[in-house]
């Protein structure tokens, strides 16, 4: 234990001195430097001689603010971070030379290979929370976001440590003889060993049952919602069609008015119910939106005088297709133009000087295909996780990677197109992460955003890496433990900096012509920016990640499923799990997104109250490998991780398999 401490210390030195060099940084303007140091003099001295009510309070205060999972998750990545000894830089070579397979033995026991387990893990991660997930991050809390993200996953490597390293030490062989591992079997077996035994059962199946609604949630509607979102750009026939018509407009003068076609709304107006009367089916209690099919540009020519007062005519369409936007003539009734107040806010009022005074009918508007596209996915799925096509699978597995390169290599091209921005987009990255236009109440809310969306994309803590994990060949739990730390790395600190830096530098999340966008829309839209071609490409991607994913997170589901109802009801799980492959695809992102955030981070409480309480002996089985490790204990093999790949049958989806 000394010599680990003595070895993380001089790790320990430098990420301190380059905290305190990143916070003198941040105070180096000196035309500011009085105003900030003197506001953080304000704020210690609020604290420090407030009396002790007042200034608990402020401390409730400002915490109360804060979601109680995100406190659970970055205070359980700090405490394993420290308790640990920064174990996510010591071990970080050796986890690269466990990948490059220069430990692994066939004889060990186990399913599959630590590079297939790393393959496998980061299948269901590496994805659609890296393309759509950080554009949700940056459109929500802005590009502070993106340096939260990149925290969290430094101090989360060690979360996935310690889960992963759990899943293998306390994994079983059901009677299948499928390993059975992940968080609950660790919680049930590993708190019953320190005398917690019914803690141990209520946290295993909490987490088991949470972890089942991730599987249909994160795992599955988020990746169907976005891939036919991203499909429907490549196809727009899948995306239906919008209603069109004319409106015309009034003023008392003629105005001039330039403005995006996204800041013009004019609506029908909801049609309420009287009391005690329901709406009839073609009625809603809310608006229709239309918009201007094209910029508006009118000068004062531009309007004709009829009966002593000046009109104009636009030609729209609905803000959205289906055939509830087909509407008779007359039916729109309003116009409220847009002030952009923010990147991402829009305020729209009605204006004083003009009116609506005509409408032509709305007609053409068609529904989207999501439920046709729904179909086919849930086919596509169900012939890998019923039907057993594995073939699939496999050439999944090569295409994956491959998109994954062909996506860096793109947002590599993106950003030195843009290196001219570059400095200016690290500084904004940075101050808004600090010192964003709302304020302490703004940071906050930049700081939430990266860190729920630097969890859903990494699923460090929420353990469900330990499943896949779990069946790793090794009988040294510790190293698949020191393996599994690189998927924060890779996943967020690599992938989802440079989505975040495309979308930055390339402006595409302050951009008023994508304000009404959403998702892996706004990545698009920003690689489109600087690759009018890419965005094809990247709805290939989107579509893949997307499927991969699934099927993943399927393995993930399942061995929850047979942990709490038994091996023989894997089928009913995989029929329940292809109903909800659809519905993501016909459901609308905000919804799919709080279902899915609820479902997956929720999973971090059970699992992370059990790893903090199984600490203790994780770290006597940190140092007592370390010891090995630093004594060339262990036996080093020759063949690569490409060899140990074709040594044992198996794939990227199904570590049982």
């Amino acid at each position: 234990m000394n010599s680990l401490l003595r070895s993380s210390q001089k790790y320990a030195i430098p990420v301190i001195l380059v905290i305190v060099l990143g916070l003198l940084a941040a105070f180096s303007n000196q035309d500011d430097i009085n105003d900030k140091f003197g506001s953080v003099v304000g704020l210690l001295a609020s604290i420090t001689f407030a009396s002790l009510p007042d200034a608990l309070s402020a401390i409730w205060a400002f915490f109360a603010q804060i979601p109680l999972v995100i406190i659970v998750l970055v205070g359980a990545a700090v405490f394993f971070t420290l308790r640990f000894n920064f174990i996510n830089i010591l071990g970080f070579k050796h986890a690269i030379e466990v990948v490059l397979g220069r430990y692994d033995n066939p004889d060990d026991p186990g399913e599959v290979s630590h590079f297939q387990a790393l393959s496998s893990a980061l299948s269901a991660t590496v994805g659609l929370g890296n393309i759509a997930g950080v554009a949700i991050a940056v459109s929500l809390g802005g590009p502070g976001a993106v340096f939260w993200m990149m925290a969290t996953a430094f101090f989360s490597m060690t979360s996935k440590f310690a889960e992963c390293t759990l899943g293998q030490m306390y994994r079983r062989t059901d009677a299948r003889g499928d390993v059975q591992g992940g968080p609950m079997v660790y919680l049930r077996d590993g708190l019953a060993d320190i005398g917690y035994p019914n803690l141990g059962k209520y946290l295993s199946v909490a987490f088991a049952v949470l972890c089942i609604g991730g599987s249909f949630g994160g795992g599955n509607m988020f990746q169907a919602n976005q891939s036919f979102s991203g499909m429907a750009g490549v196809i727009p026939w899948l995306d239906g069609n919008k209603a069109q018509g004319e409106v015309t407009l009034q003023a008392a003068q003629p105005v001039e008015l330039t403005i995006g076609k996204h800041f013009v709304r004019m609506a029908r107006p909801g049609i309420k119910a009287a009391p005690g009367q329901e709406l009839a089916d073609d009625d809603l209690a809310r608006d229709l939106l239309y918009a201007p099919v094209k910029d508006v540009v009118l000068q004062t020519s531009d309007w004709a005088l009829v009966d002593g007062l000046y009109t104009t005519t636009l030609n729209v369409q609905a803000s959205a297709s289906g055939e509830l936007y087909n509407i008779p003539a007359g039916g729109i009734k309003g116009i409220a133009l847009g002030t952009l107040e923010g990147p991402r806010k829009v305020t729209f009022l009605a204006p004083a000087n003009i009116r609506v005074i005509g409408a032509s009918a709305m007609s053409g508007g068609e529904n989207n295909r999501a439920w046709l596209f729904g179909i086919l996915l849930v086919l596509m799925v169900g012939v890998v996780i019923i039907g057993g096509i594995k073939s699939i699978g496999r050439v999944a597995e090569k295409i994956v990677p491959a998109m994954c390169g062909v996506y860096l290599l793109a947002a590599t091209v993106v950003i030195l197109m843009n290196i001219n921005q570059l400095p200016e987009a690290l500084e904004l990255i940075w101050n808004e992460a600090f010192t964003p236009q709302a304020g302490v109440g703004g940071m906050i809310g930049v700081f939430i955003q990266g860190v729920k969306r630097a969890a859903f994309s990494s699923e460090a803590g929420t353990g469900s890496a330990a499943i896949a994990h779990s069946a790793a060949k090794t009988d040294e739990p510790v190293r698949e433990g020191i393996v599994a730390l690189l998927e924060p790395f890779i996943d967020t600190i690599v992938v989802c900096f440079m989505t975040g830096m495309v979308i930055v530098i390339t402006g595409a999340y302050a951009d008023p012509a994508n304000a009404t966008l959403e998702g892996v829309e706004i990545t698009s839209a920003a690689f489109g920016s600087a690759l009018s071609w890419f965005p094809v490409v990247l709805s290939i991607a989107v579509f893949l990640f997307a499927y991969s994913t699934m099927i993943s997170w399927s393995y993930y589901g399942e061995r929850c499923w047979t942990f709490l109802f038994g091996s023989g009801q894997s089928m009913t799980y995989r029929l329940i799990f292809l109903i909800f492959v659809w519905l993501g695809c016909v459901s609308n992102m905000q919804n799919v997104t709080d279902f899915s955030d609820l479902m997956i981070l929720s999973m971090a409480f059970p699992n992370l109250i059990g790893a903090v309480m199984l600490s203790g002996k994780l770290l006597d089985a940190l140092n007592d490998y370390w010891h090995k490790y630093t004594t060339n204990a262990f036996e080093r093999h020759t063949h690569t991780a490409h060899h140990a790949l074709e040594d044992t049958e198996g794939t990227f989806v199904d570590p049982k398999d």
